[in-house]
């Protein structure tokens, strides 16, 4: 998705996480993510780093690859001239109204069921509509409004399965977290796809985690 903000244009997408880029004339925009917890009204900082405009320099592009849900908000600044910081743009996650896309990993056409009702109970939660992906069609049909429907632009895809801990970058490899992954100095999860060990969980388990259901 852009967005226009006088001379600058910001790129966002969430598919499957969150990804930020800006261009224009400045040489550095500062790029924060904020995270809601729950019943809470003020947010914690997850990650900010600056990044370079038009994909020029080796840190050209803002992302957490995080994959699961959380209520998070985008925030871009940049340096104004007697003014100092100024933000120029913040968007909170929000797919009421907008194409998620649902991604089932699984085999078992039982399980797949399954992950398809919390699919629907994530819906009724949220009020967006849904796309389904699976190995299934008999689980596809049940979303007919969408089924075999091409050139889709999506809001938000989740991929729900059962995914190994594949990232390799340093806050996984970090062994004082004991195996978990850590962001903004206090929040601290399984992996970028699951937010704790899916090995001794049952089917709608794994889907709860993965969709903020739990």
């Amino acid at each position: 998705m852009y967005i226009s903000v006088n001379k600058d244009l910001i790129h966002y997408d969430f598919n499957p996480a969150a990804k930020v880029k800006v261009f224009g004339d400045d040489l550095l925009y500062l790029v924060e993510m904020l995270e809601y917890k729950k019943n809470q009204q003020s947010p914690l900082m997850l990650a900010n780093y600056s990044v370079r405009p038009n994909g020029i320099g080796l840190v050209s592009e803002f992302s957490v690859p995080i994959q699961f849900y959380y209520d998070f908000e985008i925030v871009v600044s940049k340096l104004l001239p007697e003014i100092g910081i100024q933000k120029i743009f913040t968007h909170r996650y929000n797919d009421a109204g907008k194409l998620v896309r649902f991604n089932l990993h699984t085999e078992d056409v039982k399980e797949a069921i399954i992950w398809y009702n919390r699919v629907v109970q994530y819906q009724k939660l949220h009020m967006c509509e849904i796309y389904i992906d699976s190995y299934f069609s008999e689980v596809q049909v049940l979303n007919k409004s969408k089924y075999k429907v091409d050139g889709l632009n999506f809001y938000k895809t989740y991929n729900i399965g059962r995914f190994p801990k594949a990232s390799k970058d340093f806050k996984t490899r970090h062994t004082s977290e004991h195996g978990h992954i850590r962001y903004g100095y206090w929040k601290s999860f399984w992996s970028y796809e699951h937010p704790r060990d899916w090995k001794n969980l049952t089917s709608q388990e794994i889907a709860d985690d993965i969709l903020g259901l739990s």
